[in-house]
């Protein structure tokens, strides 16, 4: 069966490693952010800038798949006692929320003048996240689950922030659109432009093809360690 052990002190195990990691890279992925808002726009450190502009994205994946990976892992092996997972992945939404106000606060040093703006979009991200948790549990409790593989629930974790993504930059296309039509009076596009916009749709497909792989691991080694 493609389980995780429901050992107690397997299960306190995996909680303090996985909410210890958790915690770990969200202070990193923000004092780093913090730092390369310091250095933009330093000329004699643009080589760590431009690392860290791979290096950030990399973390931001790593805390939003591990977070769903155990949880995933949780889910669908047991059928009681996950509410300890599900308390420290709603504490990470909210460390993820806490973070962005740090890290925008020390990019643009004032709060932005539409603050009720700003906090509606940190509202509904959150029920973003909260909403894919509620998704899995939901997947995730019928009798069969024990019996079947992760993958359903992995492709579930994946799936709603692709949907999500590409709302993301249709949105944005469509607005891009209608700010050429007002500008030039017509939305007529080159073969470049097109691709160009294309190209932003390989983000989300993507941030997803890893963050399956990640979840996919992160169960693999949880089920690995919970037979040694």
């Amino acid at each position: 069966m493609d389980i995780i052990s429901n050992n107690p002190r397997f299960k306190a195990l995996t909680l303090l490693i996985w909410s210890t990691a958790l915690v770990f890279l969200h202070i990193t992925f923000t004092l780093l952010s913090v730092y390369n808002a310091y250095i933009s726009g330093d000329i004699m450190k643009e080589s760590i800038s431009s690392a860290l502009a791979v290096i950030l994205p990399i973390i931001a994946l790593l805390i939003i798949y591990i977070r769903f990976g155990v949880l995933v892992s949780a889910y669908h092996s047991y059928q009681k006692g996950t509410l300890p997972f599900t308390c420290v992945a709603v504490v990470s939404f909210i460390l993820t929320r806490v973070c962005e106000l740090i890290i925008y606060k020390a990019t643009y040093t004032t709060m932005p003048e539409d603050i009720l703006s700003y906090i509606l979009s940190a509202v509904t991200s959150f029920l973003i996240d909260l909403a894919i948790v509620i998704l899995l549990l939901l997947f995730s409790r019928g009798a069969k689950e024990r019996k079947r593989k992760t993958l359903r629930l992995i492709l579930i974790a994946c799936a709603f922030p692709l949907a999500i993504g590409f709302a993301e930059e249709i949105w944005y296309m469509v607005l891009s659109l209608m700010d050429i039509k007002a500008e030039y009076g017509s939305m007529a596009l080159t073969a470049t432009d097109v691709f160009a916009a294309l190209l932003y749709f390989v983000r989300p497909v993507m941030n997803a093809a890893v963050g399956f792989a990640i979840m996919f691991i992160t169960h693999k080694i949880l089920k690995a360690f919970s037979k040694s």
